[in-house]
């Protein structure tokens, strides 16, 4: 009734004015309220006290249960360890078998038994399935298993070993006489729902292992709940069981007991208090209220506009594609962001199925994902994709379900794209294991802090170091310092750091032990995204090592390393040193150049081990005749320097000279023979002109060959006569060397002429015009080239300009004309000598019959054999071998009828006196005559005068050359002078025969 009056006058209000239920209405109301609801609190907090306090006792009573079931289990296994204890360790299995099956069948929770001795190994084992043996065996390996064994107590002791299976108890029972151990595994969710068989009541018991329930009691006829949590429990107790075992019991409420039947007083009051005070209240305000509904529906519809924009607001400015399905997995609604990620249009996207924008392989698992947000719940998972243009997109996608009246439509779609950071992680890691697996040591210290801590050390910085990370994280790198470390360096490395700038310095470090070792040290700031040093990282390698290499590299490149002298090197360097201090004082420096005479024969006679025992000990005798600040130095071979300090009068290095050579001179005892040996020495003392202190070596090294020259066992002294004498010649082989160069020699030719008055061939005789000298004489030069080996260019552009020149007569009709051509000793005794001869007349096309090679004798007797062999070759080729200046040197008569030349050449000394000396006139004779009978032909040299001419005649001489007849003349010339001669003369051509 009072409820239709309020709708009637509710109905019938026309007025737009607010309508207020009034005080007294809302009074009414809140007291109704709150009176019954105070009532009904009451009376369900009793209810619930009571409920609890039941539940308690239950928990009680099964805990003490549990441990009795426990302990009773424990009490027989110790019976069965106290047998095997009794029998000292002699198991006899056809008795324990037996009993163990025993326990297996009136302990259905016991799975396995087994016996293990002290090493740990199994001596015998019974277990109800072979699963569970192999169960057995896998525990017991497990190191925490291991440690647990190994713990000596006598007492028994439980454990889970496999936190997959809490509710498999592992028991062990010690026997410490024989070592021994029993061990036994229970199912301890089995053993306690055999034993724990009471009465429950309205409850449910859940009994767990930490988190993991391993059984829940309840009344038989009746299923436990399938989901028990403990928030939903009425009353909870941690309960510790005999052995080490912790449970956790949760009473709940049983699902067969009708609980509504407990809360229908305590609702029946109060649902009738609040029935009198809504009637009541009814009345007065249900004006009122449907005024307020009007203001709230007022209100919500202007949050619901609100909340409309700020959805679309967030929906549209998302960086994340957000998107949404219909409940058969097409788009409806797809943010800006979507159309970015796709490169497709919105029109493209939508009403599209989502399949159509991934892969065929990724269709299943998205379709799995699909259904689980259809069945209301959340699901996350990664995405690959390929948008418009083929290029791939890596998506973190989360899948909400749409709940519209309790009924899922469709799902909203949050899709990230993670390409880049899945990269950047990806590459992350494997920094991270390239800096933990690097061979360097890695340190990162934060650089906010002012001692600037470690908080990153690497494997490699502790094995370099020997630090643990214990040592290290958190402490300053300066523990690596030592009095050993260099504080500019040091310094440098801090102002550095300082200044947030890189670092490389290399600095000598100690480990933990406290051996130094050389570190090289790179250290680099770590900026932010606003550019501010956050950490250091240090990257150091130890290069103690390649330190030491260096030093031994140092060492061995200023030493000797068969006497461990200096070097040429190290004592130049000392040298520059002594002369820049003696330039400052007035004491001198002297230079001695110590060269050992005829130690070629040791080497040679005696080996160079011999000789290399020798040269140490003239290194140890020279080292024996130093004063504190001299210096003796190896420069290779048999050659030493010394360098001597303070000297102020040059009686002090006789003194020392003469020493050295006494000392030298003294027998070399080795392998029980004496070797004598001496030295010849030069002395340079520095001067006031002296500008170069290596000055001081050459001008010693001349003195020193001045010394040999005396007769060896002495010294010399230098003089600047040395120098000039050394510098001509030095001038004198570089200005040979540019003529050779720029081809600036000259041929002249002298003819050679026969008893008829003819030209029987010329000889090419070399010449060189200097620019600024003139013409200088070949007795300046040639010994100087043979000497040098520029003789063998030269030879080679005498004998190719000397066939060209005579195959230029051939053409022009004055030829054919023989040519003689001098030989040096170093281009006859060449292996390419002969090649090298054949292709000079290949190229020239000169006939090798007008070409005569000159040989003096010192050249055929070095070695014989080997000249024969070539001169046979000649004789082949058809050119024919003279022997000049024949008399002047040790010319044995046996081998001049074993080489195959054709002509003897009298040299001019013997021609020179011929009119005069009738030794020479009878040396001559003799020559002539010996050559005849031997068939060779005689070339007389230096024929200058008429007399001469004609006694030489009378001899018969077959050919003659000389001032008197011909002088040597250039090509030009030669060729004048030949078509001087009579025309009916015929040309004189040795033939080989």
């Amino acid at each position: 009734m009072l409820l239709g009056s309020a709708l009637v006058a509710i109905g019938g209000r026309k007025q737009p004015a607010p309508l207020n239920p009034g005080r007294w209405a809302i009074v009414a109301a809140l007291s109704g309220v709150a009176i019954s609801s105070f009532a009904w609190l009451l009376l369900s907090m009793q209810q619930h006290a009571a409920t609890q306090q039941q539940a308690m006792y239950l928990l009680d009573n099964v805990q003490l249960n549990a441990e009795q079931a426990t302990r009773a289990r424990l009490h027989q296994m110790q019976r069965m360890a106290e047998r095997l204890n009794a029998a000292e360790g002699d198991v006899d299995a056809a008795w324990l078998v037996p009993d163990a099956q025993n326990y297996l069948r009136d302990m259905p929770s016991l799975k396995a038994i087994m016996l293990l001795n002290e090493e740990r190994q199994l001596l015998w084992s019974t277990t109800r399935t072979l699963d569970e043996e192999t169960w057995f065996q896998q525990q017991i390996t497990k190191p925490r298993v291991n440690n647990w064994l190994n713990a000596p107590l006598s007492q028994p002791r439980l454990m889970i070993p496999d936190a997959s299976q809490p509710q498999r108890v592992l028991m062990t029972i010690s026997n410490q006489s024989s070592g021994q151990q029993l061990l036994s595994t229970f199912d301890i969710a089995e053993l306690l729902n055999n034993e724990l068989r009471m009465a429950l009541g309205p409850f449910q018991v859940s009994v767990n292992r930490a988190t993991k329930p391993l059984l829940v009691l309840h009344p038989s006829g009746f299923s436990a709940d399938p989901v028990l949590t403990p928030d939903m429990a009425l009353a909870s107790r941690h309960a510790g069981l005999p052995g080490g075992i912790n449970l956790t019991l949760y009473a709940y409420p049983g699902a067969h007991y009708n609980w509504y039947m407990m809360s229908f007083m305590p609702v029946t009051v109060a649902m009738g208090g609040l029935l009198l005070s809504w009637l009541l209240a009814f009345s007065l305000g249900l004006v009122g209220v449907g005024i307020a509904r009007a203001r709230e529906l007022t209100a919500a519809q202007l949050s619901l506009a609100e909340s409309e924009q700020r959805y679309r607001s967030l929906f549209t400015y998302h960086p994340d594609a957000v998107f949404s399905l219909d409940s058969e997995g097409r788009f409806v609604t797809a943010n800006a962001s979507c159309v970015n990620i796709t490169g497709y249009t919105q029109s493209e996207i939508l009403d599209q199925h989502f399949t159509h924008f991934i892969n065929a392989d990724d269709k299943e698992r998205v379709d799995q994902h699909f259904a689980i947000a259809i069945q209301e719940k959340i699901t996350r998972f990664d995405l690959s994709i390929l948008d418009r243009n083929g290029e791939s997109h890596l998506l973190d996608v989360i899948a909400l379900p749409i709940s519209i009246n309790n009924n899922v439509v469709g799902i909203y779609g949050i899709a990230q794209d993670v390409t880049i950071s899945r990269a950047q992680q990806t590459q992350l890691r494997t920094l991270e294991r390239s800096v933990e697996a690097s061979v360097n040591g890695v340190l990162i210290a934060d650089a906010n802090l002012p001692n600037m801590p470690i908080l990153y050390a690497n494997k490699a910085f502790t094995t370099m170091t020997g630090y643990t990370q214990e040592d290290v994280i958190g402490h300053n790198c300066r523990f690596l310092q030592g009095s050993g470390s260099d504080p500019a360096i040091v310094a440098k490395m801090r102002r550095h750091l300082a200044e947030q700038r890189d670092v490389h310095v290399t600095l000598c470090n100690y480990r933990k032990d406290g051996t130094p070792f050389w570190n090289d040290l790179y250290i680099s700031p770590v900026r932010d995204q606003e550019g501010r040093v956050t950490h250091f990282v240090g990257v150091q390698h130890d290069i103690s090592k390649h330190k030491a290499y260096e030093a031994r590299l140092a060492y061995h490149a200023s030493h000797d390393d068969l006497t461990r002298l200096p070097n040429r090197a190290l004592f130049e360097d000392k040298l520059l040193a002594q002369f820049t201090l003696s330039q400052q004082g007035e004491q001198r420096l002297a230079v001695l150049f110590v060269d050992l005479d005829d130690f070629k024969p040791i080497n040679d006679n005696l080996g160079h081990a011999v000789g290399d025992r020798v040269l140490i000990e003239v290194a140890r005798r020279l080292q024996a005749t130093l004063g504190p600040k001299d210096t003796v130095a190896r420069l290779g071979g048999d050659e030493f320097v010394m360098l001597l300090t303070d000297i102020t009068e040059e009686a002090q290095i006789v003194e020392r000279v003469e020493c050295m050579l006494t000392t030298l001179a003294r027998p070399y005892c080795l392998d029980g023979q004496e070797l004598y040996l001496t030295a010849s020495i030069g002395i340079a003392l520095s001067q006031d002109t002296t500008l170069q202190p290596q000055m001081l070596i050459q001008q010693a090294d001349m003195a020193m060959y001045k010394a040999k020259q005396q007769g060896r066992n002495a010294y010399e002294w230098f003089t600047e006569a040395f120098t000039d004498s050394v510098s001509e010649r030095m001038v004198l082989r570089n200005e040979l060397q540019e003529a050779i160069e720029r081809e600036a020699f000259q041929l002249h030719y002298q003819p050679l002429i026969d008893q008829r008055g003819q030209l029987a061939g010329v000889e090419a005789l070399l010449r060189w015009q200097h620019p600024s000298k003139g013409w200088i004489s070949p007795s300046r030069f040639i010994p100087l080239a043979e000497a040098t080996g520029q003789i063998i260019p030269i030879s080679e552009w005498v004998l190719k300009r000397a066939c060209l020149d005579m195959q230029a007569l051939t053409l022009g009709g004055l030829g054919p004309v023989q040519v003689a051509v001098n030989l040096s000793p170093l281009q006859f005794n060449r292996a390419s000598f002969l090649t090298t001869l054949r292709q000079t007349l290949l190229d020239t096309g000169l006939p090798p019959e007008q070409l005569s090679l000159e040989l003096t004798e010192g050249i055929l007797m070095d070695n014989t054999e080997a000249a024969i062999d070539t001169l046979q070759a000649l004789r082949s080729m058809q050119i024919s071998v003279s022997i000049d200046d024949f008399g002047t040197g040790f010319s044995s008569l046996s081998y001049l009828k074993l080489l195959p030349i054709s002509t003897v050449k009298i040299d001019r000394s013997f021609i020179r006196e011929l009119t005069h000396s009738g030794d020479d006139a009878a040396i001559v004779q003799g020559i002539i005559s010996m050559a005849h009978h031997l068939g060779l032909r005689v070339v007389a040299e230096g024929v200058e005068t008429e007399e001469q001419h004609l006694r030489l005649m009378s001899y018969q001489c077959d050919i003659f050359q000389g001032f008197g007849l011909a002088k040597p003349m250039p090509i030009e010339a030669l060729k004048n002078f030949i078509a001087s001669l009579s025309t009916d003369s015929i040309p004189y051509y040795e033939t080989n025969e």
